[in-house]
């Protein structure tokens, strides 16, 4: 981009002289007068402005008359928008619906048939099962019958195993010292005594009458189990069989001699009569000895 020159290029330059004087030597450090100052003429005025114009870079300014008058653009018929329609009672029927689409839950009208199947199928089953079990009324009569008479026959059996098992005590026992109790497992009767009044006799004791010879051997381990065994008096084999003097090829049962709870203890059966006997001493006796040689005279 070039820009006019100025003015004062336009002017021929002057003559040295003119500065410092024609032919004489110039001082550098010398005072100087007035600097010569040069005024354009009209002429060079005019010379710029000439260039100045034709060098411009802006456009020259637009004649408004060169423009048409302007108007408003006509809407071509095929897109025009149909004319707003007059608000009337008989439009609002035949006017286009504007609908607004919202995503509604959907409701099943349907029956629900599981659970009424299964309802069904409950009360069948339970008509079923009282029609198969209901006991007609000769069942009833029989089965009323087979009821009463085992009761009836069970409580003679356990008063008579409770009054075996009266009959087969030790002497010594004064009357009501023996009371009837809740029998275990495989047991017919049991009874808890309480002082034997015979010479060293023991403080209490328990006689149980069972069912068998298989639980008379469980319920004899069970004691074993829960004492400290030690060898009868006179060295005696304990647990061991013992026999009757009047029989003693026969063995009667089996006897044990220990403690529990620091306390002397004596555990023998009764092979025959199906009979277990546990019998202890308390803290003020008898001793082991003694509670032997009961057992000796009373067994």
């Amino acid at each position: 981009m070039s820009s006019p020159p100025p003015p004062w290029e336009s002017h021929p330059p002057l003559e040295d002289e003119g500065f410092y004087g024609a032919g004489t030597d110039a001082d550098p450090d010398a005072d100087t007068g007035p600097v010569h100052v040069v005024t354009p003429t009209d002429e060079d005025v005019a010379h710029v402005e000439d260039v100045a114009v034709e060098q411009s870079y802006y456009p020259p300014p637009v004649d408004d008359t060169d423009f048409e008058e302007t108007r408003p653009v006509q809407w071509p018929q095929a897109h025009r928008p149909p004319p707003p329609a007059q608000d009337t009672f008989a439009g609002r029927f035949t006017a286009p619906l504007t609908v607004d689409p919202r995503t509604m839950p959907v409701k099943s009208d349907g029956v629900r048939l599981g659970p009424i199947v299964a309802g069904v199928a409950g009360v069948l089953a339970i008509g079923l099962a009282a029609w198969l079990f209901w006991p007609s009324s000769d069942a009833g009569e029989s089965s009323n019958t087979a009821s009463t008479t085992p009761t009836t026959t069970e409580k003679p059996a356990d008063t008579e195993a409770q009054a075996k098992l009266q009959r087969l005590l030790p002497p010594g026992y004064p009357s009501n010292s023996c009371k009837q109790a809740d029998p275990p497992k495989d047991a017919l009767a049991q009874v808890d005594c309480t002082q034997n009044a015979d010479t060293d006799g023991p403080p209490s004791a328990t006689y149980t009458l069972v069912r068998d010879k298989a639980a008379l051997q469980a319920a004899f381990d069970g004691v074993t189990r829960a004492t400290a065994v030690v060898n009868c008096p006179g060295n005696i084999q304990s647990p061991g069989p013992w026999r009757r003097n009047a029989t003693p090829q026969q063995v009667s049962g089996t006897l044990v001699c220990g403690l529990q709870q620091s306390r002397p203890t004596l555990a023998w059966t009764d092979d025959i009569v199906l009979l277990l006997a546990v019998v202890r001493a308390d803290d003020k006796g008898p001793t082991l000895d003694q509670l032997y040689a009961w057992w000796s005279s009373h067994s």
